[in-house]
């Protein structure tokens, strides 16, 4: 890659970035920073296909009532009900993504930041991080802690509100960072890549295994 493209910080619109990647140009240089913005044409088709599988659920759950609800005003309501439910929690996600401003993740040279619409973690050191992993199904990334209750207390109060409330509907303790793939704008594998990396370089230049 060229040295010119090395120095700059890259923060590219999704296309660019996805040109950028195509192109054989790689991303940045592990002592650069790299801003990642979310792919919001992405996210709003994903939004738009799993609403097509909720209202195919509505519409079986719909099948399911006649054999047990005789009431059919009962059954509409109720199916209504869940369409509203699950549109509206569609759309307020949708828009969610379009007033986001902030990127995604940023990575310096100590440490990531990490904004969805879900977490944000103003910033996590490197030091801090255990493992990155790049899961295929559902496809998402995935960032443990050494240490989750430290990192768990530098993210903003909804984010913490968030993880009590995944951890009581799993019966588990959250143990880890989770990004969906939908929202990022390149592949997972490339960013665990950089984000590996940048891991390594930081425990090298300060003595860390």
């Amino acid at each position: 890659m060229d040295s010119s493209l090395r120095r700059r910080v890259f923060a590219l619109t999704p296309d660019e970035q996805r040109l950028n990647a195509e192109l054989g140009l790689g991303i940045v240089d592990p002592g650069q920073p790299l801003i990642l913005y979310q792919d919001h044409r992405k996210a709003s088709l994903e939004f738009t296909k799993r609403l097509r599988w909720l209202v195919l659920l509505d519409l079986a759950l719909l099948m399911a009532l006649e054999l047990t609800t005789p009431s059919w005003l009962a059954r509409i309501m109720l199916v209504a009900l869940m369409l509203a439910i699950h549109g509206t929690a569609c759309f307020a996600m949708r828009m969610k993504l379009k007033r986001t401003k902030k990127p995604i993740l940023l990575m310096r040279e100590d440490g990531i930041s990490i904004a969805t619409p879900f977490l944000e973690f103003p910033f996590i050191p490197w030091d801090e991080i255990s493992d990155v992993q790049s899961e295929r199904w559902p496809v998402r990334l995935k960032l443990s802690s050494r240490d989750f209750r430290k990192t768990f207390a530098r993210g903003t109060r909804q984010t913490q509100v968030t993880c009590w409330i995944q951890a009581l509907l799993s019966l588990m303790q959250c143990r880890s960072i989770t990004i969906p793939g939908f929202l990022l704008p390149l592949s997972t594998q490339e960013i665990e890549q950089q984000i590996n990396s940048r891991r390594i370089r930081w425990n090298r230049l300060n003595m860390r295994v």
